[in-house]
This record gives C-alpha cells, structure tokens and sequence, in this order.
C-alpha cells in the first residue's frame, strides 16, 4: 500500500494501490526513459495542462496537473507505455520521490554501480548503492568510490578495496555532481534542490556545508591545483567559481537558461558549459569567467567533455 500526500500539508488529491516501476532495471522499456530529470523547480516551459493518470480501487481515472500546485511541472511519459499506473508510478519517482509515503512495501527497486573492464567491456564487479545514482567519482588515491544518490538524498562512499559501502550520507534533495581533491583529502558535491555546495572531509567523512552558493547547484569542477571550485546554478541561469581557501564565492557569470554540465581544460585555463534551455555551449575564461565565446548547439545539450589529446570539447 502507497499513500501519495502532500508534506506541506495541502488538501490533494491521495492515490491508494500498489504503485510499481515499469522495469526492476533502469532502462527504457517501450520507448519509456525511466532515467530521473531535473525536478520542476528546475524546468521551464512545462504544458500545465498535461495529463496524469492514476487508480483507485481498480478504476482508471484522469486528472490535470492544474488541479493542484503539487502536479505543477509533472507531464505523460514520452513513451508507449500504456499502464496509467505505471505511467504515475513513474512520474511519482521522478518528479516527488519525497511525496511517496511507503507503508508495506518499497517502492524503489535496489539500485547499483557496475564496473567494466576497460579492456574486456565486462562487467567484473557491482556495488549496492542508494536510489537512483546520477553521478560517480572515484577519489585520486583510488581509495573511495562516491556516488550520488539522486532519490534518496545521499552520498554512497564505497570502499573500493572490499567493495563495501562504508557510510551513506543525507544530503537534502537532489545531490548530483561530485568534484575531489587532487590530494583525495575533500570531496564537494552539488545538492541540486538548494543553494549549497556539500564539503566532505575524506578521512573522517565528515560533512560541512559552503552555504549560499546559489540556485540549483548541478555540477562541480575543479582546476588542477584544487585551488578552486567552479558550479553550475541551473536555477540561476550562472557559473559560480568559489575560492577554497575561504570557501567564500569570488564571482558570478550569467551563461544561459539552465547551465547543466561544465568542464575544464587541463591546463585550468578555459570552462565549457551547455546551457540547457538556450541550445548552446559557452566558454569562459577561468580566471575571472569572462565570457570568451558563445557557440549554438543541438536541442537541450545536457553532457560535455574536454579530450586533453586534441583540446576539443
């Protein structure tokens, strides 16, 4: 039994029933991607009049999204999926994993980080993680694996050696990118559904905070030295670039309509950011993140990646 509620306490709409995800795998099933997307805080331009499905008591029923703030940003799956229950299933886990309110059963499938052999391709070890990871990163030492666990709110930190998880971490909604130390003394990790930056001391995984950052932290990179720390702010439309020495930001560029990933030249000098909703790619000069070049790019570009052997992006 699911019971789907508001935390804020408003009078909506509640769905009573088994609520299960489509696949036990996170792949796409019928044209369906289950992958998680930015919560609605975090989207623009999202038809409110969409509908959703649900079911009580057997009976299949269509509501829309303007009948309650709480559905607001929440669209049908793009895919030919056909059950109206597993279509809320999904927009359920996607969209409010907080609103799930778990009786006597989980709703989440176990969820995992798989390593692949570089040169063979396969798969020769598994690690248990939290719900839905969105983001791994290994620590220079080769010491711990961190991953990011999108709807349970936490970090995994993983002992590489024995495979084991050694401590799972709260983080508040919506923790994505991770950036290390080169020294592997410190990890930060973006936590998307506020406006801080997480700071982990890696020998004692102890948590503190660089508050204020802005809105929306996604990713994280850092220049070579470990010197500073640059982030998107995918609410804000900006790149933050922070001074770790005093954990204080230093400065602020507007990029575009939600900046989603960054990366860094090897050599510090140069950051490239895909603005999500403004289809293009920015590049900023580290140092002061002036703007240096704006180029157009395909529809929503989300990933980018710097190759260090031709310097293109």
């Amino acid at each position: 039994m699911v019971e789907w509620r508001h935390r804020l306490g408003a009078d909506l709409p509640r769905v009573h029933g088994r609520l299960q995800p489509v696949a036990d795998q996170a792949e796409a099933v019928d044209g369906f991607d289950p992958s998680p997307r930015p919560p609605p805080e975090h989207r623009r331009g999202v038809d409110q009049h969409d509908p959703l499905h649900r079911r009580i008591g057997g009976q299949v029923q269509e509501r829309h999204a303007t009948e309650s703030q709480l559905l607001r940003g929440i669209r049908p799956g793009r895919g030919a999926v056909h059950d109206p229950l597993r279509d809320l299933a999904f927009h359920l886990l996607e969209h409010r994993p907080e609103e799930l309110l778990l009786a006597d059963e989980v709703v989440f499938s176990p969820s995992f980080v798989y390593r692949i052999s570089v040169a063979s391709l396969a798969i020769d070890r598994v690690y248990a993680v939290g719900q839905v990871p969105k983001y791994v990163a290994v620590t220079p030492d080769n010491r711990y694996l961190l991953v990011t666990n999108w709807c349970s709110y936490d970090l995994s930190v993983i002992d590489i050696k024995s495979g084991s998880e050694v401590k799972r971490i709260p983080l508040g909604p919506y923790p994505r990118g991770i950036a290390v130390t080169p020294n592997s003394t410190v990890a930060y990790i973006a936590v998307m559904g506020t406006h801080n930056v997480a700071k982990l001391d890696l020998a004692t995984l102890a948590l503190t905070w660089i508050p204020n950052v802005g809105a929306g932290p996604r990713h994280v990179v850092m220049d070579p030295a470990g010197r500073y720390l640059y982030v998107t702010l995918n609410a804000d439309g900006q790149v933050a670039k922070i001074d770790l020495l005093t954990d204080q930001v230093m400065a602020k560029v507007a990029t575009g309509s939600e900046p989603r990933s960054m990366a860094i030249s090897t050599d510090g000098l140069s950051l490239y950011v895909v603005n999500y909703n403004s289809n293009t790619i920015s590049k900023l000069a580290a140092a002061d993140l002036h703007v240096l070049q704006v180029v157009h790019a395909p529809s929503h570009p989300i990933g980018i990646a710097y190759d260090p052997s031709t310097s293109k992006v």
